[in-house]
């Protein structure tokens, strides 16, 4: 009897470590995700804001139909956040780009075209 017992202790410990390495490995996978969901709803926040300061005439402090004087200042948002860094680039007057990337990934970035009246994903 003595070694049944002991048997079925290890194998409950062995199922007990496997379980916990799996959680561990869950959370951490949904925690890269839900930091993705935030740079991506950052970027989404971003690209409404810059379309508002658009069409706002520049005698009210807007770009007066034209992205190419943007920046973090103009649209009230700090290019820095707990989630991810984001940046600016090919500003035009029709369009500019917005990249942000992961803090908890560096290697994983998403960038948006944003225009006057839309938004695309960029390549």
């Amino acid at each position: 009897m003595g070694q049944q017992q002991m048997l079925l202790v290890i194998m409950s410990m062995m199922i007990v470590g496997v379980a916990i390495v799996m959680g561990m490995t869950i959370y951490q996978e949904n925690a890269f995700a839900a930091n993705r969901d935030d740079v991506r709803d950052a970027l989404m926040t971003v690209a409404a804001r810059a379309q508002g300061w658009y069409r706002r005439p520049a005698m009210l402090g807007g770009g007066a139909r034209s992205f190419a004087k943007i920046n973090w200042a103009r649209i009230n948002f700090d290019s820095t956040t707990t989630s991810g860094i984001f940046s600016m680039t090919n500003k035009l007057q029709g369009s500019f780009r917005i990249t942000g990337v992961s803090k908890d990934d560096p290697a994983w970035s998403y960038s948006l075209i944003v225009y006057a009246d839309s938004i695309k994903q960029a390549p």
